[in-house]
């Protein structure tokens, strides 16, 4: 359920039809489909490297907080949150940070290329990163802040709100 309206939410600017006409949206659609693949995949890779089960499921407080900043016109995705047993802070990174990769990837192409799909894609990219990145409980960032990263997702939920508002990005 969460990817479900992880993509709805992301899509939901396109109801009115896209603004770069319609050859943006199978582009902008397939590309959110990958970019929530890979957070998925990312977990599991991780977990099977660090030799734990990874479990995925819908948090419903993080659905109804998308939904809810979502109709404020505001970016949260409730993306899947990863239940691993035993040490597995390397499946907390996993999704943050091969999403940041990616957004970064796809920004650097936006500037270069010129491309509206390529921007879109890379600020979807960073709005899910930083979704993953909030310090509360059972995201991520809350995991990642209790076993010695600090400040770290909190930070880079700020910096990344900055960048969206000052729009760098």
């Amino acid at each position: 359920m969460a990817i479900v309206v992880t993509a709805a939410l992301l899509l939901w600017p396109l109801h009115s039809g896209p603004e770069q006409g319609w050859a943006f949206l199978a582009p902008f659609v397939v590309g959110i489909a990958i970019l929530l693949a890979l957070v998925v995949r990312a977990r599991q890779i991780a977990a099977r490297r660090a030799h734990v089960q990874v479990h995925q499921e819908t948090w419903l407080p993080g659905v109804a907080l998308g939904v809810g900043f979502g109709a404020f016109g505001l970016g949260w995705s409730p993306l899947p949150v990863a239940r691993a047993r035993g040490q597995a802070e390397t499946v907390h990174w996993a999704a943050p940070v091969a999403l940041l990769l990616v957004a970064i990837a796809l920004l650097l192409l936006a500037v270069w290329l010129q491309v509206p799909v390529t921007r879109s894609l890379g600020a979807a990219a960073l709005v899910m990163a930083a979704s993953t990145l909030t310090p509360v409980k059972p995201l991520d960032g809350a995991t990642l802040s209790e076993r010695g990263a600090g400040h770290v997702p909190g930070i880079a939920v700020l910096g990344t709100a900055l960048l969206l508002v000052t729009g760098l990005f």
